[in-house]
């Protein structure tokens, strides 16, 4: 996987926390490969800027996901000067504490908010709300997104972990 850096543009931004933001970035949001970083390049990255393929983007979009903000981004390629502009920064709002602390398995070396360390996980479904695609309150790197968008049937949900 390709190693991408990021140079925030507003140093209160966070995408990470499931918030709207106050003034929306600007576009194109530029991610960077530094040399001698290359690698593949991936529908998907959460850290340190989360950015996902056209591809993927248009798939979630086309299942109904509505409580994410899309903006239009390039990855320059320091090794060869290439801009890929197959990609989309994404901010993805809500954030639900879903996770069954009881049965799940975990270090939580700063308390059970936002910095948990699963070995384990077990979702409380109920807790989910029904809610296609949310970051994980316990573990906000988490990503859990509900089976039926990533199969296009109704079931349990998975988790994507950044």
């Amino acid at each position: 996987m390709a190693l991408v850096s990021y140079d925030r543009d507003d140093p209160w931004r966070n995408w990470r926390i499931g918030q709207r933001f106050e003034r929306p970035p600007n576009e194109p949001v530029v991610a960077t490969i530094e040399r001698n970083e290359g690698g593949l390049f991936v529908e998907m990255w959460d850290v340190p800027l989360p950015l996902m393929s056209t591809r993927l983007a248009t798939a979630i979009r086309e299942a109904g996901v509505a409580n994410i903000e899309f903006y239009k981004a390039e990855i320059q390629d320091k090794n060869d000067g290439s801009v890929n502009r197959d990609y989309f920064a994404f901010n993805l709002i809500g954030t639900i504490a879903a996770a069954d602390m009881r049965k799940s398995r975990y270090e939580a070396p700063g308390g059970e908010v936002i910095s948990v360390d699963f070995d384990s996980l077990v979702l409380d479904t109920d807790k989910a709300r029904g809610e296609q695609m949310f970051r994980l309150a316990e573990s906000i790197n988490g990503i859990v997104v509900r089976d039926d968008v990533k199969a296009g049937e109704v079931s349990e949900p998975f988790l994507f972990s950044g």
